[in-house]
């Protein structure tokens, strides 16, 4: 078992599935530009249970704030004073009702990154380099990557190309002689919204705030100490059996990290290159600055670090590892466009829009370092 050092390059967020409402479950101070997630406790101490109807009647009916109704009971009152959890904030500022993407936190408030999230972008990158080096040459045949429904319209589906990297079935999977831990952080999370750079035409971008998204996240900058586990023992012994596709004899240490380098170095030569001619938005237009920087620190790298993408925010090319662009035909990939997405999309690229915070930063990125 290894340790490994966890370092958030860019905000990470992994969300706990639950929607914050403005005016009820968090209040924002603006004195103190800080989001305070209420403690009811706290609450009905300061306004008396005989008032519970008048909270609930803000929180069925958010017209008028409810912190404007606090400071009428206190008007000396301080986020400390009510607060479970309290957010600092960047960047503008939300209407009090809007909802507040939940980071997941673990049973001490610590917030994480689960270990599931972090072996699914081991996965995707260990997967698209597998499948690209096997049909690089070639063209995949088409049983392998779906099959028409009953209507006669082809679905894609990727379940067989995954048992042909990874194994036949759970049980033969050989990613389960590596284990990754939950990474909990003590730092304390920061909330901004998360913009939707959106292609309005060919190559013209604009942030569409329709879908602006209050959301809480581990800032840049946060450390924290995983472990990292290969089973090279059941990995000899399964060898001897065969129990594994042969894949499972290259696992190791250096040859995973290796692996994610190369992987994460050419998601973003891809996204640089498609970007190199778009026009974005003033507000956005230091996106191509920030995926260059990293890109840099990915080339400069250590054999013992690597740099990936998780979590909410990354976008269609990182979540599949883009190997349908490399290896579909153009027709293939235009069919693919048009299943995975609304018809009124239909022409324009795959994906048509990133999802960025302030001044065009990226979601996601975090640096691995296996410690000796």
């Amino acid at each position: 078992m290894k340790k490994i050092t966890v370092e958030t390059l860019t905000p990470v967020h992994i969300g706990s599935g639950r929607m914050i409402s403005g005016n009820a479950e968090y209040l924002y101070f603006p004195a103190e530009n800080v989001l305070v997630l209420v403690d009811e406790v706290k609450i009905l101490k300061l306004i008396g249970k005989e008032q519970l109807d008048i909270w609930v009647q803000y929180i069925e009916e958010p017209t008028e704030s409810f912190l404007d109704y606090l400071y009428q009971r206190k008007p000396d009152l301080r986020p400390p004073d009510v607060a479970k959890r309290i957010i600092p904030l960047r960047g503008r500022i939300p209407k009090f009702h809007q909802t507040l993407r939940e980071q997941i936190h673990d049973g001490f408030g610590r917030p994480y990154i689960p270990g599931s999230s972090l072996k699914g972008a081991i996965r995707t990158a260990l997967f698209t380099s597998e499948i690209i080096e096997r049909y690089k040459s070639e063209s995949i045949p088409q049983f392998r990557l779906g099959r028409k429904n009953k209507e006669g319209k082809f679905q894609f589906k990727d379940q067989t190309l995954q048992k042909e990297v990874f194994g036949n079935d759970p049980n033969h999977d050989w990613l389960r002689l590596f284990r990754i831990s939950d990474c909990y952080f003590d730092t304390a999370t920061h909330a901004t919204f998360s913009e939707t750079l959106n292609e309005g035409r060919q190559m013209h971008y604009h942030l569409k705030q329709s879908v602006s998204q209050l959301t809480e996240y581990i800032p840049a900058g946060a450390q924290t100490i995983g472990t990292l586990h290969i089973q090279e023992a059941l990995q000899k012994l399964a060898a001897k059996r065969r129990y594994f596709l042969p894949q499972a004899n290259a696992l190791s240490y250096d040859w995973l990290f290796e692996q994610l380098r190369v992987h994460t170095i050419q998601l973003l030569k891809d996204e640089l290159d498609f970007f190199d001619e778009a026009e974005l938005p003033r507000d956005c237009d230091m996106l191509p600055d920030h995926l260059m920087e990293i890109r840099a620190q990915c080339k400069h790298l250590q054999p013992n670090e690597a740099i990936v993408r998780l979590g909410f925010g990354t976008g269609y090319r990182n979540m599949t590892g883009n190997w349908t662009k490399e290896l579909l035909t153009d027709a293939q990939y235009d069919e693919l466009s048009d299943a995975v997405r609304h018809r009124r999309y239909q022409g324009l690229p795959l994906p048509k829009s990133r999802k960025v915070v302030r001044e065009g930063e990226p979601l996601g990125f975090i640096k691995l370092t296996l410690n000796n």
